[in-house]
Order: C-alpha cells, then sequence, then structure tokens
C-alpha cells in the first residue's frame, strides 16, 4: 500500500494494467494505492480503510471484486455485507445527497453482486441440502433488497432469472420463469451479453437449439474472459444440429482460448469417442482429455459418465495366462496389470462377443506369477483344447469397479434428472453385461423414471425383460451394434411374441424406440449439458 500526490491513477485501463486500486484521501489531496498482491488474508483492515476514508460504493466495489477475482469468495463477501450494513448510515447517505441516482446505481450493484454471488455458488458446488435452502434464502433476500430499490432494474432481472435456472430440477415452472425474467432483459437491455448468454442457455433447455447458436454467436461480439466457454456452447449447439465438423472446430477454438475449459475437454472427446468402433482400440487421446476435464473437475457429471462409456464399451488388451480347459484359474507369469481387483470382467482369446467372458472374484499375486480366480469355470472349445488340458490366452479386461464408481459419483455430482438417468443407465449397461437383470431392470426403471425420454433406456429395459423371460435372440446383433435401432427394434418385438410372461410389458415400452434410431457417445454426453 502506497500513498502520495494525485495522479491520472482514476482511469480503468491504468487501473487494469497496474493491478491496483487507487482511492483518493477524505479531506487531503494525497491518494492511497492498494496493489492486488498486496490484499490480506484478513479483509477488516480494508474494510476499516474503507469506513474511515468513509469510501464510495464504487470502492467498495473494486476491492470485493479484486478478491472475487483471486478466487478469495469470503473476503469478497465479508467486504460486501459490511457496506450493505452502513446502507442507512446517515454519514455514506450525506455523501450522495447531491447524486442520488448513484447512491441508488451502487446499492443496486452491491445487493446484486451478493445475490449473484449466492446463486453462482448454488450452481457450481454441489452441496448439501441444507447449505443449499441456506444459499436460496440469501440469494431470494438480496434480490428482495434490490427489487424494494428499483423492481425493474436489468441487473436484478438478470439474478432472478439465473436463480430459476438453477431450480430447474426441483420447480417444473422455473425454466418458464427464467425465461420470462431474461427476455425481459433483453428487452430492457439489448446491450447486455450476460442476458443474451442466459437466453442462449433457456433456449438450449428448450431444445431450440439454432436460436440458441444465434444468441450465443451475438455474445461473442462482447470482450469478456470466459470466451473459451461461449465458444464450448457453440460447439454443443452444433452437435444437437448434427453439425459435427463446425462442432469440432468451436470445441477446438475453445480449448485454444482456455486450455482448461473443462466443458470443451469433454465435449471434443466424445468427438473422438463417436469416431470409434465398438470393439476397436481406444481412442487414447478421447481418454486422456477426459481424464484431464475429471482432474480439473473432479465432480463434473458429463466428463465421469463419458469416461465410464469409453471404459465400458472398449476392453484393454493387457498380458496372455494359462488356462486349464474345465477350471476356474488363470496362470499369468508377468504382465498382469496391478489394478485388477474383484468385479473385473475379462474375456479369453480375443474381445470379440463370442469370447469367453467371466468375472473376476480374486486376486493373488506372489512370486512365481498371478492367479486370477474366476466366477465361472471356462470351458473352451473341446475341438481345440480338450478338458483337463491347458493353452495360453490373450487376456481382455474391464475395470468395471471403475466404471461403477464412476457412475456412482457422476450420479452424486448432480440433481439433474438427465443426468442422473445416464448414470443409472451405465450401472444398468454393466449388470446387464454380465447377466444380471434383476439389478439391470431396477437400473434402467430408473433411468426411465428420471427421464421419460431416454430412448435407449427404454430399450434396454424392454430387452432385458425379454431376456428374463427366455429371449435370447439379438443378444449377439445388440452387442455388436449398441444403437437403438428400428431394425433392432423390429426384430426384438418378433421374439417377444413367445416370451408369455414379458411380452406385454416389454410390448409396451417398445414404442420409445422409435424416437431416435441411433446412439453414441457424443449425444450421450450432450444431454448432460
Amino acid at each position: 500500500m502506497t500513498t502520495g500526490e494525485p495522479n491520472c491513477f482514476g482511469s480503468e485501463e491504468f487501473l487494469a494494467k497496474s493491478g491496483s486500486i487507487v482511492m483518493s484521501v477524505r479531506g487531503r489531496a494525497e491518494f492511497i494505492e492498494v496493489f492486488h498482491n498486496e490484499l490480506p488474508e484478513d479483509p477488516s483492515d480494508i474494510i476499516e480503510m474503507l469506513r474511515a476514508e468513509l469510501a464510495p460504493l464504487e470502492s467498495w466495489c473494486e476491492f470485493a471484486l479484486a478478491y472475487y477475482d483471486q478466487h478469495r469468495h469470503e473476503q469478497f463477501r465479508d467486504i460486501l455485507l459490511s457496506v450493505v450494513d452502513a446502507f442507512d448510515v446517515y454519514e455514506l447517505q450525506d455523501l450522495y445527497r447531491q447524486d442520488r441516482l448513484q447512491f441508488k446505481t451502487g446499492r443496486l450493484r452491491i445487493l446484486n453482486l451478493l445475490a449473484a454471488s449466492s446463486t453462482s455458488t448454488f450452481a457450481m458446488h454441489r452441496v448439501r441440502s441444507d447449505v443449499r435452502d441456506t444459499l436460496t434464502n440469501a440469494t431470494l433476500h438480496f434480490i428482495g433488497r434490490a427489487d424494494e430499490i428499483d423492481t425493474n432494474y436489468p441487473d436484478t432481472m438478470l439474478c432472478k432469472a439465473i436463480f430459476w435456472m438453477n431450480q430447474c430440477s426441483s420447480d417444473g415452472r422455473a425454466l418458464e420463469n427464467a425465461a420470462y425474467y431474461a427476455s425481459a432483459v433483453l428487452r430492457l437491455k439489448n446491450c447486455s451479453m450476460a442476458a443474451k448468454l442466459a437466453n442462449g442457455i433457456i433456449a438450449f433447455h428448450e431444445r431450440s437449439y439454432c436460436q440458441a447458436l444465434g444468441l450465443f454467436l451475438a455474445s461473442l461480439q462482447y470482450k469478456q474472459p470466459f470466451r473459451g466457454t461461449i465458444y464450448a456452447a457453440i460447439g454443443v449447439c452444433a452437435m444437437c444440429l448434427d453439425e459435427m465438423r463446425v462442432a469440432s472446430c468451436a470445441f477446438e477454438r475453445a480449448l485454444a482460448l482456455e486450455p482448461t475449459n473443462v466443458g470443451g475437454l469433454v465435449f471434443i472427446a466424445s468427438l473422438r469417442a463417436a469416431n470409434v468402433r465398438v470393439h476397436s482400440p481406444l481412442d487414447e487421446t478421447a481418454m486422456r482429455l477426459t481424464t484431464k476435464a475429471i482432474e480439473l473437475d473432479h465432480a463434473f457429471s458429463p466428463a465421469l459418465s463419458q469416461l465410464a462409456h469409453c471404459l465400458f464399451w472398449n476392453w484393454r488388451r493387457a498380458f496372455r495366462a494359462r488356462v486349464i480347459n474345465g477350471s476356474r484359474e488363470l496362470l499369468c507369469k508377468e504382465g498382469a496389470p496391478a489394478v485388477m481387483t474383484h468385479g473385473c470382467d475379462v474375456r479369453l482369446g480375443s474381445d470379440g462377443d463370442d469370447a469367453v467372458q467371466a468375472r473376476v472374484v480374486d486376486v493373488h499375486y506372489d512370486d512365481t506369477g498371478t492367479t486370477i480366480t474366476l466366477s465361472d469355470a471356462v470351458h473352451l472349445d473341446e475341438s481345440r483344447v480338450t478338458t483337463g488340458t491347458s493353452a495360453e490366452l490373450t487376456i481382455f479386461w474391464r475395470n468395471t469397479p471403475l466404471i461403477e464408481e464412476l457412475a456412482s459419483r457422476a450420479y452424486h455430482s448432480t440433481e439433474d434428472p438427465a443426468t442422473r438417468a445416464e448414470a443409472y443407465f451405465i450401472l444398468g449397461r454393466t449388470h446387464h453385461a454380465r447377466g444380471d437383470l434383476e439389478q439391470a431392470v431396477l437400473y434402467y426403471s430408473q433411468a426411465c423414471k428420471l427421464d421419460p425420454n431416454y430412448t435407449l433406456a427404454h430399450f434396454r429395459l424392454a430387452q432385458a425383460h425379454a431376456a428374463r423371460g427366455a429371449i435370447r435372440l439379438l443378444s449377439r446383433l445388440v452387442r455388436h451394434n449398441p444403437v437403438a435401432s428400428i431394425k433392432c427394434a423390429v426384430l426384438l418385438l418378433g421374439e417377444l411374441e413367445v416370451a408369455a410372461e414379458r411380452a406385454t410389458e416389454a410390448n409396451r415400452l417398445m414404442p420409445k424406440i422409435n424416437e431416435v434410431c441411433l446412439f453414441d457417445c457424443a449425444y450421450a454426453t450432450c444431454r448432460c449439458w
């Protein structure tokens, strides 16, 4: 902190470049300069200085925002709450006696900053219900105080729009309320970038992808520090409009501007994964991008779901092992992965659906090698390997416990019904793949309940019901071509005619298949945006 004579430090451009805040000393021809990197951890001294100098409301906002830019949100709130308590102090009112409009604007700005901070914390952090209630009450308190000053102030209406957008998972009319306030802001303040972004997000959730794309593109004309996020939103809209080349360019631009943009990392990874055929080698770049996104935000549900999808559909070629035909043990001298544990799935000989598949129940390491115990005895082709003799095979494996952990984390990291339905679907697929149809039906049913428009969940649920009624045709077709296509639906419906117990229930579910024809990782991830 330094003091000195008045200077040209008042311009915003200079302050932005210097990284400091300059404030005049009351009653003296001097100034106080505080550098951003010198802001104390405890803001008490800053608050006392601002009170002593009877600082204008703009100065309070400057110090608070300087803390916010350093991700010190508690100090940001402490400073603003301190000046809110002084709104009714005579000295502060007397300071603005000659400019009541500036006093009104300053108070509205501070109240809206506090409201935006509370609703942002609600949106960005996965917190307990009691904390969410506290944040909701705080947001409504500050918005209410702002309304007492001016009920038609654009920034207050924007805070209301964002507040209702955060309530979409718990209130059926929240999106309608958000659209009302966001469109009102755009009418009052057409040049507002934040209003265009809010309206774009609402249009996207209403599935008006062309309108959302136009609003996101319009917001790019303004200078702002998060252009990377806007380009990522443009990419998602392009994906929904089936413009994959445009989407890829938008995501690449997002990462060029903001290498740590989590959404850009996940969605460009999903595009790469969508171009890989099932049972083809795993796209390591897609895995690396998704893993990086999780490292940046360990609770970002689309990234967790995307990684779970990639791991489920791609078997890792890990090692060779000797197996005795008819036994439950695999003997491996070297090369067995250290992360293989109880619950992993293995395929012997190839990663195709005609391979022998089993579940790992125990892994024992010793000096002679690794012994892997399987859930079922291995029965190889008798024409090649007779019972009791051994053969050395290539072992492909899938880390099913990790897939289920990722799906569980994705579920608990959000309250969005569609995202939670995606997590339930992944859990249903892991149980379905290992033949646990009872659990698979439970997970698929929950996915359909949370998202009634989730076509593939309806398809898999019908398939699981059919399998429980001894209908096994189509299993190879569905495993080789995991899409909810009309052809698969017609074939399955034909087989359901002989399933006496489950035919009625499954036939009731199958018309949902006609809503979409294809499913891929890009579509799955896009649903979570």
